[in-house]
């Protein structure tokens, strides 16, 4: 009975491993897979290709289907189907592929999925389909396709066989590489934040609750689309938080992350997760993104109410000569670095009360910073 057992446990290991295929073995079809026709072609069946125009990056061996040119009114159905897998958890299909003309030459690509047979068509069922428009963005460049498996329909531990499926009269070449039955990875979890905003730069943090190590992170204008031109997208994240560089001042934005698997055939990753907005201080926002005065002499007309309260620090006594603290309240932080010796008047012409002005070495609260003068008044 031990040994019934070994031999049982060694059969349900061997049908989780191999789920994935990059064709670059001794045979083809690979191992376990098979290949057939349905339709009126008979001259071109699925094959593998070592053209380096043809191959996913260039290098290796894809799968390849040339097009076929069959009597009108009938078409050419080519199937490539895999072993038997089996669906892991949360279970995923990644691949991928490309075609190599530019238009729509009207071949269509499906693909489909059985419990029950790898060579009868009629147990499959259809779970994904595309024409030549919509198969990939760029004609004769990879893309990567990934299809969610129903969980309800596809639980954990169903065995299954997943075929491709091309139908075409003279159409297109279809390619595939780097096939993928895998688990899903997980998307991080709220809450997502943010903090620290400067003038060009944020910090993002999001839930990690499974302890992932690595994510990708894209930033976008609030009012633009995520993968437009004005998407910034940050690679190699390491750490949560994470803090975004490359920003403009005072603009609205918005983030979104998502995480970074891997498996056997290299990194993969989650669906994005957000979005979450933020804005981006001003100018004068805080001290460190003060509004900077260049050549003397200097004038400035602002309005308090336009900028933020970043900094409610009690000046000395000495300093405005009062107890009142008129650091309280919106604030707007000019730098000056002289470039000469000797002095420098300055004056403040308040529309309102409640005004001050304070003069520092440095940024309030920082070590060694010294409130050099100021002058505060509540009328």
């Amino acid at each position: 009975m031990r040994k019934l057992l070994l031999l049982l446990l060694m059969l349900v290991g061997f049908n989780v491993f191999g789920q994935t295929e990059d064709f670059e073995g001794l045979t083809f079809p690979p191992t376990g897979w098979t290949i057939f026709e349905t339709g009126t072609g008979v001259s071109q069946s699925w094959t593998e290709t070592a053209n380096p125009l043809f191959t996913y990056g260039g290098v290796g061996k894809s799968a390849f289907l040339n097009r076929e040119n069959v009597p009108d009114g009938t078409f050419a159905v080519d199937w490539l189907v895999t072993k038997q897998l089996t669906v892991p958890a949360n279970g995923q299909i990644r691949f991928f592929t490309k075609t190599l003309q530019a238009g729509n030459q009207l071949s269509l690509f499906d693909v489909k999925i059985s419990t029950t047979s790898q060579t009868n068509p009629a147990s499959f069922t259809t779970i994904q389909s595309w024409d030549e428009s919509s198969l990939t963005t760029v004609a004769n460049v990879y893309e990567e396709k990934v299809i969610d498996l129903n969980t309800a329909t596809y639980p954990a531990g169903t065995l299954v066989y997943i075929a491709f499926v091309m139908t075409n009269d003279n159409g297109d070449r279809w390619l595939i590489d780097n096939f993928n039955l895998l688990q899903k990875c997980s998307t991080p979890t709220a809450p997502l934040n943010t903090t620290n905003e400067s003038t060009d730069s944020a910090q993002l943090s999001w839930g990690n609750p499974d302890g992932a190590t690595e994510w990708e992170v894209q930033v976008c204008p609030f009012s633009d689309t995520f993968g437009g031109p004005t998407t910034i997208t940050y690679t190699n994240v390491l750490t949560n938080p994470f803090i975004a560089t490359g920003l403009q001042p005072n603009t609205l934005y918005k983030f979104q992350v998502r995480k970074v698997c891997t498996g056997t055939l290299g990194e993969y990753t989650s669906d994005w997760f957000g979005p979450r907005s933020f804005q981006t201080t001003s100018f004068g926002d805080t001290c460190a993104g003060p509004i900077i005065v260049g050549t003397l002499p200097y004038s400035s007309t602002e309005n308090t109410a336009n900028f933020l309260d970043t900094n409610d620090l009690q000046p000395p006594l000495a300093c405005t000569g009062s107890a009142t603290n008129y650091m309280a309240g919106n604030d707007v932080f000019y730098s000056f670095t002289p470039s000469f010796t000797g002095n420098i008047a300055v004056s403040l012409t308040p529309t309102a009360a409640n005004s001050s002005i304070h003069i520092y070495s440095a940024c309030p609260g920082t070590a060694g910073a010294t409130c050099l003068w100021g002058a505060g008044n509540n009328t």
